[in-house]
C-alpha cells in the first residue's frame, strides 16, 4: 500500500479495503505490541495522503456553472482520462469510510454553490424578487451539468443530487428571507406572488428529487 501513487486508483482503492479489514483484527494491540502500533500509524498516515489525493481531484472540476445569462459558459469538456480519474476517486474516497465521503461530497457542494452566493446573496446584483426565476434557472444548469457529466462517474450510493438539492434549498431559503425582510412593506405585490408561485414549484421539483 505504501507504493500507492505507482499504482492505478481503482487498484488502491480495493487494497485499502482488504488493510482496512484486516487492521480491525489488530486495533486492540496497538497499544501494547510497538510493531503493529507501527503499521497502524503508517496506514493512517497513507489514509491521509490518500484523503488529500481525492479532495484534490475533486477540486480540479472547478466550479460547473458560474453565470445566469451565458450558458456556454458551462465547463462542458472533461478529458476520458479525468473521468476515470474521478471515478476511481469515488471509489478510494468510499474505502477510506463514510466520514471522508462525507467531507468531500460536503466540499464540492459548496465549492458549486460559491458562484450562486455570488451572483444572489445579499447585497449582489440578482438578490431582487423579480430575478427569482434566475435562481432556479441556474440551479437547473447545474443540476444538469451533473446529471450529463456525472451520473456514471459518482456512485448512486453518494445521493449527490439529493445533497445538493438540500443545500441549495437551504441557502435560498436563507436569501429570500433575508430580502424579504429588507423589502418588507415596499415590496412589488406582483413581483411577490410571482416569486412565491415559482418557489412554490421549484420546491415540490427539489422534494422529487430529495425523494428519488
Amino acid at each position: 500500500l505504501e507504493v500507492w501513487r505507482e499504482l492505478p486508483l481503482r487498484e488502491v482503492a480495493n487494497m485499502l479495503e482488504a488493510v482496512s479489514a484486516i487492521m480491525i483484527h489488530f486495533d486492540k494491540y496497538t497499544e501494547t505490541i510497538p510493531k503493529i502500533a507501527d503499521v497502524k500509524a503508517r496506514v493512517d498516515k497513507i489514509r491521509e495522503e490518500l484523503k488529500r489525493h481525492v479532495q484534490a481531484s475533486f477540486q480540479e472540476i472547478g466550479q460547473l456553472v458560474d453565470t445566469v445569462a451565458d450558458p456556454s459558459l458551462l465547463v462542458e469538456d472533461f478529458s476520458g482520462g479525468m473521468m476515470r480519474s474521478l471515478s476511481d476517486a469515488c471509489l478510494v474516497s468510499d474505502a477510506l469510510g463514510k466520514e471522508t465521503r462525507k467531507i468531500l461530497l460536503a466540499e464540492f457542494i459548496k465549492q458549486q454553490l460559491q458562484p450562486y452566493e455570488s451572483l444572489f446573496g445579499e447585497g449582489k446584483e440578482h438578490h431582487t424578487l423579480e430575478q427569482v426565476d434566475r435562481r432556479w434557472a441556474w440551479f437547473k444548469r447545474l443540476v444538469n451539468t451533473i446529471d450529463t457529466k456525472f451520473a456514471t462517474i459518482i456512485p448512486p450510493s453518494w445521493r449527490i443530487q439529493t445533497v445538493l438539492s438540500w443545500e441549495f434549498c437551504n441557502v435560498t431559503k436563507e436569501h429570500l428571507l433575508t430580502l424579504l425582510r429588507s423589502t418588507e412593506g415596499s415590496a412589488d405585490v406582483s413581483a411577490l406572488l410571482k416569486a412565491l408561485q415559482t418557489s412554490l414549484r421549484l420546491e415540490q421539483e427539489a422534494s422529487q428529487r430529495v425523494d428519488e
